[in-house]
C-alpha cells in the first residue's frame, strides 16, 4: 500500500508537469493567433478554439478535481480530434498533442486509485 501512494503520488506530480507545459503552450498558441473577430471565424476555426478552451479549462481545474479536468481534457482532445479529422487531410498531429489525453488519463487514473486506496 505504501509503494501504491508513492506511484500515485508520482504520477501526479508527472500529470502536473504536464499541465503546466500544455497550459504554457496553450496560451503561447492563443496569444499567437491574430484573431479575427468572432463573426469571421469559419465553423472549424470555432470548433477548434472551443475544444482548445475545454482542454485548458480542464488543464486548470484537475489541479483541484482530478477526475473532472481529466475528463475535460479527453473530452476537449476528442472534440479537437474529431473536428480535425473532418477537415484535414493530414491526421499526423505529432506526439505534442498525445500529452493532452496522457495526461487527462492520469489524473484520473490517480483519483480513481486513491479512491480505491481510502475506501
Amino acid at each position: 500500500m505504501f509503494s501504491e501512494i508513492k506511484v500515485i503520488s508520482f504520477l501526479r506530480y508527472i500529470a502536473h508537469l504536464f499541465s503546466i507545459l500544455l497550459i504554457f503552450v496553450v496560451l503561447l498558441l492563443a496569444l499567437g493567433e491574430n484573431f479575427k473577430s468572432i463573426e469571421k471565424l469559419t465553423l472549424q476555426e470555432l470548433l477548434l478554439i472551443s475544444s482548445f478552451i475545454i482542454m485548458f479549462v480542464g488543464l486548470l481545474s484537475a489541479w483541484k478535481w482530478e477526475f473532472f479536468g481529466g475528463l475535460l481534457i479527453i473530452i476537449g482532445f476528442a472534440m479537437f480530434y474529431i473536428v480535425n479529422s473532418l477537415y484535414a487531410k493530414n491526421l499526423n498531429l505529432g506526439f505534442f498533442f498525445v500529452l493532452f489525453p496522457l495526461t487527462g488519463l492520469i489524473f484520473i487514473f490517480c483519483c480513481w486509485r486513491e479512491k480505491r486506496l481510502t475506501n
